[in-house]
Protein backbone atom coordinates (compact mmCIF):
# COMPACT_ATOMS: atom_id res chain seq x y z
CA UNK A 1 0.00 0.00 0.00
CA UNK A 2 2.75 2.38 0.79
CA UNK A 3 4.64 1.32 -2.14
CA UNK A 4 2.06 2.01 -4.50
CA UNK A 5 1.19 5.37 -2.84
CA UNK A 6 5.05 6.47 -3.12
CA UNK A 7 4.22 5.14 -7.13
CA UNK A 8 1.49 7.42 -7.50
CA UNK A 9 2.77 10.61 -5.58
CA UNK A 10 6.35 10.05 -8.16
CA UNK A 11 4.08 10.21 -11.34
CA UNK A 12 2.04 12.76 -10.02
CA UNK A 13 5.18 15.42 -8.94
CA UNK A 14 6.93 14.12 -12.42
CA UNK A 15 4.04 15.43 -14.02
CA UNK A 16 3.77 18.83 -12.49
CA UNK A 17 7.51 19.59 -12.76
CA UNK A 18 7.27 18.47 -16.76
CA UNK A 19 4.64 21.23 -17.02
CA UNK A 20 6.32 23.56 -15.26
CA UNK A 21 9.73 23.83 -12.31
CA UNK A 22 9.37 25.22 -9.17
CA UNK A 23 10.71 28.89 -9.18
CA UNK A 24 13.69 29.90 -7.57
CA UNK A 25 15.97 26.87 -9.02
CA UNK A 26 18.43 28.61 -10.74
CA UNK A 27 21.48 28.08 -8.67
CA UNK A 28 21.94 31.54 -8.43
CA UNK A 29 22.03 34.24 -5.63
CA UNK A 30 21.43 30.91 -3.04
CA UNK A 31 19.03 29.42 -4.72
CA UNK A 32 19.32 25.56 -5.04
CA UNK A 33 19.63 24.02 -8.35
CA UNK A 34 17.51 20.95 -10.28
CA UNK A 35 19.36 18.85 -8.03
CA UNK A 36 16.43 19.47 -5.28
CA UNK A 37 14.29 17.10 -6.81
CA UNK A 38 16.73 14.86 -9.19
CA UNK A 39 19.71 13.19 -8.69
CA UNK A 40 21.88 11.06 -10.55
CA UNK A 41 25.58 12.42 -11.49
CA UNK A 42 27.45 15.28 -9.81
CA UNK A 43 26.53 18.89 -10.81
CA UNK A 44 27.30 19.21 -14.58
CA UNK A 45 28.86 15.93 -14.91
CA UNK A 46 31.06 15.57 -18.47
CA UNK A 47 28.76 14.33 -21.46
CA UNK A 48 26.06 17.78 -21.20
CA UNK A 49 26.46 21.32 -21.72
CA UNK A 50 24.14 23.74 -20.41
CA UNK A 51 24.35 26.99 -22.57
CA UNK A 52 22.77 30.66 -22.98
CA UNK A 53 23.32 31.91 -26.39
CA UNK A 54 22.19 35.78 -27.50
CA UNK A 55 23.64 37.65 -24.95
CA UNK A 56 25.86 40.47 -25.59
CA UNK A 57 29.29 40.82 -24.04
CA UNK A 58 27.59 44.54 -23.04
CA UNK A 59 23.98 45.28 -23.19
CA UNK A 60 22.45 48.79 -23.74
CA UNK A 61 19.32 49.80 -21.84
CA UNK A 62 16.23 49.57 -23.57
CA UNK A 63 17.24 46.84 -26.24
CA UNK A 64 15.98 43.67 -26.68
CA UNK A 65 17.61 40.35 -26.69
CA UNK A 66 16.57 37.02 -28.61
CA UNK A 67 17.81 34.37 -26.30
CA UNK A 68 18.44 30.53 -26.27
CA UNK A 69 18.94 28.28 -23.77
CA UNK A 70 20.09 25.31 -25.28
CA UNK A 71 20.88 21.96 -23.51
CA UNK A 72 22.86 19.65 -25.06
CA UNK A 73 23.64 16.16 -23.10
CA UNK A 74 24.07 12.31 -24.02
CA UNK A 75 20.99 9.80 -23.79
CA UNK A 76 19.41 13.30 -23.15
CA UNK A 77 15.34 12.05 -23.49
CA UNK A 78 12.96 14.92 -22.19
CA UNK A 79 14.98 18.39 -20.22
CA UNK A 80 13.50 21.41 -18.57
CA UNK A 81 14.66 24.65 -17.65
CA UNK A 82 14.55 27.63 -15.47
CA UNK A 83 16.62 30.79 -15.64
CA UNK A 84 16.81 35.00 -14.00
CA UNK A 85 18.43 38.04 -14.56
CA UNK A 86 19.63 39.93 -11.62
CA UNK A 87 21.69 42.63 -10.72
CA UNK A 88 24.58 41.78 -7.85
CA UNK A 89 21.59 43.01 -4.94
CA UNK A 90 19.67 40.05 -6.19
CA UNK A 91 17.13 42.83 -7.73
CA UNK A 92 15.31 41.82 -11.32
CA UNK A 93 16.88 42.85 -14.27
CA UNK A 94 14.85 44.00 -17.14
CA UNK A 95 12.05 41.79 -17.97
CA UNK A 96 11.32 38.48 -20.04
CA UNK A 97 9.00 37.57 -22.98
CA UNK A 98 7.43 34.61 -24.37
CA UNK A 99 8.23 34.46 -28.01
CA UNK A 100 7.32 30.84 -29.23
CA UNK A 101 5.91 27.92 -27.36
CA UNK A 102 7.14 25.48 -25.03
CA UNK A 103 8.01 28.72 -22.03
CA UNK A 104 6.66 30.16 -19.58
CA UNK A 105 7.33 33.92 -17.60
CA UNK A 106 6.49 33.85 -13.73
CA UNK A 107 7.64 36.02 -11.00
CA UNK A 108 7.61 35.34 -7.69
CA UNK A 109 6.45 37.23 -4.44
CA UNK A 110 10.02 38.83 -4.19
CA UNK A 111 9.73 40.48 -8.18
CA UNK A 112 12.02 38.19 -9.75
CA UNK A 113 11.18 36.81 -13.49
CA UNK A 114 11.73 33.12 -14.06
CA UNK A 115 11.51 32.15 -17.63
CA UNK A 116 10.79 28.14 -17.61
CA UNK A 117 9.89 25.16 -19.70
CA UNK A 118 6.32 23.96 -20.08
CA UNK A 119 4.76 20.57 -21.09
CA UNK A 120 5.21 21.57 -24.68
CA UNK A 121 8.87 22.23 -24.14
CA UNK A 122 10.44 19.16 -22.72
CA UNK A 123 11.15 16.91 -25.93
CA UNK A 124 14.36 16.45 -27.07
CA UNK A 125 15.42 16.37 -30.27
CA UNK A 126 18.85 14.15 -31.16
CA UNK A 127 20.10 14.40 -27.56
CA UNK A 128 19.13 18.38 -27.55
CA UNK A 129 16.72 20.72 -25.98
CA UNK A 130 16.34 24.67 -26.73
CA UNK A 131 14.19 27.18 -25.32
CA UNK A 132 13.73 30.67 -27.06
CA UNK A 133 12.47 33.75 -25.32
CA UNK A 134 13.30 37.49 -25.36
CA UNK A 135 15.19 39.90 -22.52
CA UNK A 136 14.25 43.29 -22.16
CA UNK A 137 17.09 45.01 -20.63
CA UNK A 138 16.55 47.58 -18.32
CA UNK A 139 16.09 50.98 -19.15
CA UNK A 140 19.35 52.30 -16.68
CA UNK A 141 22.55 50.54 -18.01
CA UNK A 142 24.86 51.29 -15.49
CA UNK A 143 25.07 47.70 -13.55
CA UNK A 144 25.93 44.74 -14.51
CA UNK A 145 23.36 41.65 -15.13
CA UNK A 146 24.05 38.22 -14.04
CA UNK A 147 21.84 35.15 -15.65
CA UNK A 148 22.01 32.58 -14.03
CA UNK A 149 20.41 28.97 -15.29
CA UNK A 150 19.59 25.50 -14.37
CA UNK A 151 18.43 22.24 -16.56
CA UNK A 152 17.56 19.15 -16.25
CA UNK A 153 19.12 16.28 -18.88
CA UNK A 154 16.28 13.65 -17.93
CA UNK A 155 16.19 10.07 -18.73
CA UNK A 156 12.43 9.79 -18.88
CA UNK A 157 11.84 7.01 -16.23
CA UNK A 158 9.20 8.79 -14.26
CA UNK A 159 11.31 9.05 -11.16
CA UNK A 160 13.83 11.74 -9.76
CA UNK A 161 16.80 9.07 -10.43
CA UNK A 162 19.55 8.73 -13.28
CA UNK A 163 19.27 12.18 -14.13
CA UNK A 164 21.80 14.99 -15.20
CA UNK A 165 21.32 18.64 -13.95
CA UNK A 166 23.60 21.31 -15.75
CA UNK A 167 24.02 24.99 -14.63
CA UNK A 168 25.45 28.12 -16.33
CA UNK A 169 25.83 31.74 -15.46
CA UNK A 170 26.55 34.51 -17.64
CA UNK A 171 27.36 38.27 -16.76
CA UNK A 172 26.79 40.69 -18.88
CA UNK A 173 28.32 44.70 -18.17
CA UNK A 174 26.45 47.53 -18.78
CA UNK A 175 27.55 49.93 -22.07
Amino acid sequence: MILAAAVVFSATAARVLREKPPEAHTGGFGEPTCEHCHSGEPLNAPGGVLRIDGLPQSYEANHTYPLTVLLIAHELNVGGFEIAARFSDANQAGHFEVIAPGTIVTTSKAGIEYVSHTLEGVAALRDTVRWSFVWHSPADARRAVSFHAAANASNDDASPLGDHIYTSTVTVSAR
